[in-house]
């Protein structure tokens, strides 16, 4: 690692495996595919004291237009120490010529991101399941996503995010490709589902649909794929969404509060996208 005098950190690629353990020993659901996502696109940060990191905070970024935070995380007897302040401060500023940044906070984590400068904008919901949903069996034909859709779901995305994330869409269809699955009507792509595996569950998301029914076809397709443990993690305003996955099953996990600093693009506003990457990716 490149420590600076102040005590930061720079993770580099190959000390994600050792990243990855902590996050293992905290109970979250990072591989260490996660973690070069973020030092492939942005950076990763850490603090060490007493002999290891203790204090950890990454950001993914594409085209100056979007950035998102993620892995901020600070071990339980270092806290309030003002750590995660610092890391987020070092992201800020290597990011400052973005137009917009954006994060998923826990309860916890709202407050410190609102004393520099956060601003809420939409509630992202999480819910888990251990069976399958069942199809809703609209007119779709489906089949597993393959790489020349990428650049069609990049554009989509782009539509509501601002920017063509193609590096991120990318690094899902290397890792985990055999989860996306695609669906058309008339030869034109109506529904896209992906999911991402992880070190105790797996995750569906995005779903992107020109219509709520494909949505809910989507997820069940996507649910098909990743047997076990599944979550989703979609924006509040989804109700017909979320009856769907209460009615099969699904229970509430938790909420996130998405917030951002700089230019609002409003993705969860975007009527076509049913869930998002998850929190460390948007």
């Amino acid at each position: 690692m490149t420590e600076r005098k102040d005590g930061v950190c720079f993770i580099r690629q190959e000390e994600c495996t050792a990243m990855a353990h902590m996050t293992a020993k905290v109970g979250w659901n990072h591989l260490e595919s996660d973690w070069r996502l973020f030092v492939e696109t942005g950076i990763a940060v850490g603090i060490s004291a007493g002999g290891r990191i203790r204090s950890t905070a990454a950001s993914a970024g594409w085209n100056d237009r979007l950035a998102w935070i993620g892995l901020v995380q600070t071990d339980s007897d270092w806290r309030n120490q003002g750590f995660a302040h610092a890391l987020l401060n070092v992201i800020l500023d290597h990011f400052k010529a973005c137009k917009t940044i954006k994060l998923d906070a826990s309860v916890m984590g709202k407050p410190i991101y609102e004393k520099i400068g956060f601003i809420p904008e939409s509630v992202i919901r999480r819910f888990s399941c251990r069976t399958p949903l069942p199809r809703t069996a609209p007119d779709l034909e489906w089949s597993r996503t393959e790489k020349k859709d990428l650049s069609f779901l990049a554009a989509w995305e782009a539509e509501f995010t601002g920017t063509e994330r193609t590096t991120l869409w990318n690094f899902y269809f290397r890792n985990h490709g055999d989860l996306m699955i695609t669906g058309r009507k008339g030869g034109k792509i109506a529904a896209f589902a992906g999911g991402r595996r992880g070190r105790i569950f797996r995750q569906i998301g995005p779903v992107l649909a020109t219509e709520e029914p494909y949505a809910l076809e989507a997820a069940a397709m996507a649910s098909a794929l990743i047997p076990g443990p599944v979550q989703i993690d979609f924006p509040a305003r989804c109700t017909g969404l979320e009856q769907y996955l209460v009615k099969n099953g699904f229970q509430p996990e938790r909420d996130f509060q998405r917030m951002y600093k700089g230019v609002p693009c409003g993705d969860c506003d975007y009527p076509e996208l049913y869930a998002v990457f998850g929190p460390e990716m948007g």
